[in-house]
């Protein structure tokens, strides 16, 4: 039992040095450096923004709630968390410049103006004059 035990032992010191070995023996690759590179943002689907969107639109009370125009694709009045405002607006516009305006697209929609915005079941909802929305693309 006892040579069991001491070769078990063995076999797992073994492996460790086996593995530490491996792992010291992996070549190191110094990558060039360059200064003058940007990285580029990554820009989101529409899908993922609007599902962003309606997570960002959760409240607890109407105070956690503002509204902004979304723009085209995404609507026009949104409700939206305070705390995600910002980014919102900065995801849309990102999304705008580099999928629409890129690509010769331009998406108008003519909004009513925003009324107010509350919160309803846990949802922040901009109120508007009117509920129609138009929508136009033109390719330029």
């Amino acid at each position: 039992m006892k040579k069991i035990y001491s070769f078990l032992i063995a076999l797992v010191i073994g492996v460790i040095a086996f593995g530490v070995v491996v792992h010291f023996n992996q070549p190191v690759v110094i990558a060039p450096e360059t200064p003058d590179l940007q990285p580029s943002p990554t820009i989101l689907s529409q899908t993922e923004i609007e599902h962003l969107l309606d997570i960002y639109a959760y409240c607890t009370a109407d105070e956690d709630c503002t509204s902004f125009y979304a723009e085209c694709p995404f609507g026009c009045a949104k409700g939206i968390h305070v705390n995600y405002l910002e980014t919102a607006q900065t995801l849309i516009e990102d999304f705008r410049q580099h999928q629409l305006e890129s690509n010769g697209e331009i998406c108008v929609y003519d909004c009513a103006a925003i009324q107010g915005t509350s919160c309803q079941s846990n949802k922040c909802i901009a109120h508007t004059e009117s509920p129609s929305e138009e929508v136009s693309y033109d390719d330029e």
